[in-house]
């Protein structure tokens, strides 16, 4: 059974996003649960490259309000393919504010795929959130 719902995004957008949720069950299966964020999330990183994916961790972000521009407003943490934005968590449960902070990263960035996962989930399934704009 997936972990995510099928949506009406391109076959090229639904590969990438089959992918990178088998990237992250890989990582979660090699490190188990207990590390903190950044060892998750650049685990994943690698691991998205070694399957032949362009990734970008740490992507700053800025926008402009009133003609001005807010430096650094924003970082997601990998950016695949400059197509999909995946942010990494540890925490007991996702909350909204989780999944607004990928709302916002992906209206920002004008991608449409975005992934929000909980690497302390169990099952590791259940942390994975895919949100498409």
């Amino acid at each position: 059974m997936p972990l995510y719902i099928r949506s009406s995004l391109p076959d090229d957008l639904e590969l990438l996003a089959s992918d990178i949720v088998d990237a992250v069950l890989e990582v979660r299966q090699v490190l188990g649960r207990g590390l903190l964020e950044r060892g998750y999330t650049y685990a994943l990183a690698f691991e998205l490259a070694d399957r032949g994916h362009a990734v970008e961790r740490e992507v700053v972000m800025s926008f402009e309000y009133k003609g001005r521009t807010v430096e650094r407003a924003y970082r997601i943490d990998i950016l695949v393919d400059r197509r999909a934005v995946i942010e990494c968590k540890i925490v007991d449960e996702l909350r909204r504010e989780h999944y607004a902070q990928v709302a916002t990263y992906l209206r920002m960035s004008g991608n449409r795929l975005g992934f929000l996962v909980n690497f302390d989930a169990v099952p590791i399934g259940s942390g994975i959130k895919r949100i498409v704009r």
